[in-house]
């Protein structure tokens, strides 16, 4: 008999038999490890064999036992106290399916959801293999972008405190020299890096040595290779480790066409691992919203958004040209709010500290291109605006996922033009999601005319996004003008004008920017009219910073005014 075909009835007989065990879609490729079992224990239907590899129908499930803590995978207890440092008290599904096949060795494609827990799922095997008495790298864990390495660089020296495991970032934009002085000095066992910059020092100039690498780790690989000329430099740098090495692959979306290709190639037999409950990568914790406007109203939806309940913990907003980052944020800033952003072209310590400043939530708002929308775990966000829609639905999955990590709601919204609603029902049909278009009033969200309720016992605590805390928000602000503008519209004589309560805290806080300064005049100074039949007028002095204009407003417009320049409300005629 076939070691497939053996490997397949015993897997059935242990999955039969197991009594705690959790369900898990797999894809189409099964090594002839894995130990399977047909969905409600029958046989569905008789798989086809291709040498060592079963092929095997989607309708397939595949059984793993769900342990309930790491001390059953993981037996270095140096690394368990890290863990329980950490807080991880139990593994999630996919650690607990994916660490005993990493530390048998086999090839291994780590497909779950986004915050699921991927990178735990690899580093602890990793790290409790990890040889400390050898000074030569054996780990390569290949990142795609430089904040992704970092990230994951940090999570590797917390868990491998005290163990005696040495380990070393190498990304672009950073000084070649300090990296090639800190290579030697520290001669670390794992290797982090982008895909340019390990090239660089392995290939062109010879300074790292990876003749006893025997794992290597290509994080968010499809986006890895979807990157100009990067398919080129993985080749030699797995080329260049040793000959017997496993390969492991991550990625929300393993199912692309790109890393099917790369598994066939560079893995022997993989194992592809993923969630039951989301075949197509998309976590059902998180909440899909389309606010469908004119494209002149986005930026006012986005305030709505930020005062809606339940309110954010921190916000990701995200932007197609990385250029519109810097001017999205000014102009949110304009209205009061927190917020910082990120893009492409900054130097290295300008986006480290973008990235320490929103962690810290000083700034809980985030503007930012696709440069952050993979791989990066921010516990804290609850919500992801998009305020451009991204090119294909797969990118979609990754932005959507920098909310509701590890099983917390998360809020995915997305503000489109009336145009471009198709395409949200292409990424709908895609991801076999259900966006809701809803509309945003009186701080709630509804859809279909019914108001949004949402379960509070996940929910992350709010932080405050304005500035300026004393400040009413922004429907009180419009309902009290609304109230004084009605007052003014019905006053007949100077007496009801005088008689309106006006709170001189919202009529004097004018803006502090340098573009233009209200002078308001005092009440003896102003010119009145008062008629039986024309409405009392006060007219208000504006002087720009130039001296080019100046404009006689009545005190209507000088609430309006006010309000506009504060960034109260939109532009109220």
């Amino acid at each position: 008999m076939p070691d497939s075909v053996y490997s397949f009835v015993l897997g059935y007989i242990w999955g039969c038999s197991s009594s705690n065990s959790i369900l898990f879609h797999q894809h189409r490729y099964i090594s002839s490890n894995v130990c399977v079992s047909p969905y409600r224990r029958q046989y569905l239907g008789r798989p086809r064999f291709h040498t060592s590899r079963v092929t095997v129908p989607q309708r397939y499930i595949f059984r793993f036992h769900l342990t309930a803590n790491f001390c059953s995978l993981i037996e270095n207890k140096t690394l368990l106290e890290n863990i329980e440092r950490w807080g991880f008290q139990s593994p999630l599904p996919i650690q607990s399916s994916a660490i005993p096949y990493i530390k048998r060795g086999l090839d291994v494609t780590l497909g779950s959801h986004t915050g699921s827990g991927k990178t735990l799922a690899f580093l602890l095997p990793i790290l409790e293999g990890i040889n400390v008495q050898h000074k030569q790298p054996q780990v390569f864990i290949i990142e795609p972008t430089r904040e992704l390495c970092v990230q994951i660089a940090k999570v590797c020296e917390s868990l491998a405190s005290n163990m005696g495991i040495r380990s070393i970032s190498l990304i672009g934009g950073a000084n070649i020299q300090r990296q090639i002085d800190s290579l030697k000095e520290r001669q670390p066992h794992i290797v982090l890096g982008t895909p340019g910059r390990l090239y660089e020092l392995l290939i062109e100039r010879h300074i790292l040595n990876a003749t006893q690498v025997s794992i290597v780790v290509i994080d968010e690989v499809d986006h890895c290779l979807d990157m100009p000329s990067n398919g080129e430099k993985l080749e030699a740098l797995l080329q260049r480790c040793a000959s017997r090495k496993q390969t492991i692959f991550c990625s929300a979306t393993c199912s692309s066409q790109c890393v099917v290709e790369a598994s066939k190639r560079y893995q022997n037999n993989a194992v592809v691992l993923g969630s039951e409950w989301t075949p197509h990568g998309v976590p059902q914790n998180i909440h899909h919203f389309m606010i469908t406007t004119s494209k002149h109203k986005h930026l006012e939806a986005i305030r709505s958004i930020l005062f809606a309940h339940p309110l954010p913990s921190a916000v990701i907003i995200f932007v197609n040209d990385q250029h519109r980052a810097g001017v999205i944020a000014s102009k949110l800033q304009e209205f009061k709010l927190k917020v910082t952003y990120m893009q492409g072209n900054q130097t290295k310590m300008e986006r480290a500290k973008v990235l320490k400043d929103f962690r810290q939530l000083k700034y809980p708002i985030l503007v930012c291109t696709e440069v952050l929308a993979r791989g990066m775990d921010f516990p804290f966000v609850s919500h992801v605006i998009q305020l451009e829609l991204p090119t294909d639905a797969q990118h979609y999955l990754h932005r959507a996922g920098r909310c509701g990590r590890a099983g917390v709601t998360g809020f995915c919204f997305s503000i489109v033009s009336p145009e471009y609603q198709f395409v949200m029902r292409k990424f709908s049909k895609a991801l076999n999601i259900t966006i809701h278009s809803v509309e945003i009033r009186n701080n709630k969200i509804f859809s279909k005319g019914r108001e949004w309720v949402f379960e509070t016992s996940n929910l992350l605590p709010p932080n405050e996004v304005h500035r300026d805390k004393s400040l009413p928000r922004i429907p009180e602000m419009e309902a009290q003008l609304d109230q004084w503008i009605k007052e003014l519209e019905d006053a007949e004589t100077w007496e009801d004008v005088e008689n309106i309560d006006m709170d001189d805290e919202y009529l004097d806080g004018v803006s502090d920017g340098e573009e233009s300064k209200t002078v308001i005049v005092e009440p003896s100074n102003v010119p009145m009219e008062v008629s039986s039949n024309k409405k009392p007028t006060r007219n208000v002095q504006t002087q720009n910073n130039n001296g080019k204009k100046h404009q006689q407003l009545d005190k209507k417009k000088r609430i309006t005014a006010i309000a506009r320049q504060q960034g109260w409300v939109g532009n109220r005629e």
